[in-house]
């Protein structure tokens, strides 16, 4: 079972993100991925974002460093923050472009190449019309 909860505190986040690699950004929002194995749960990624005037920026989706890459939990990281977003009014979200290797990932989170980046339809994914199957 995968288990996709809010990081509210941002002492927390700062550990998070220590243990992915991924920069700390304190004004960002953030989710992070468990893998639930046990009853515990084993960290497993973190997505940092934040809202802006008429979009949401995904800044990072970022593994663990410790953990086998769990994209399943990746995926669902990267979705919930963008749900956030869209439940908050949000109709579009964008983040930079991945490495190759992560494409993949970011376009079945629902993301499409755009303009040197990457931006996604909130409100056509979340109303049953994937934008990453285009």
């Amino acid at each position: 079972m995968i288990k996709i909860i809010a990081v509210q505190d941002k002492n927390e986040q700062n550990r998070l993100c220590g243990q992915c690699g991924a920069e700390f950004l304190p004004d960002a929002l953030a989710y992070a991925g468990y893998i639930c194995e046990s009853a515990d749960g084993k960290f497993a990624c973190i997505a940092q974002f934040s809202l802006k005037s008429g979009y949401a920026e995904l800044y990072n989706l970022s593994p663990a460093g410790d953990t086998a890459l769990n994209e399943d939990a990746m995926l669902l990281c990267g979705r919930a923050a963008l749900y956030f977003a869209y439940t908050h009014g949000v109709h579009e979200a964008r983040c930079a472009m991945p490495v190759p290797e992560w494409l993949r990932l970011f376009r079945a989170i629902g993301f499409i190449p755009d303009d040197g980046g990457m931006r996604c339809d909130l409100k056509a994914l979340f109303n049953g019309k994937c934008c990453g199957d285009k």
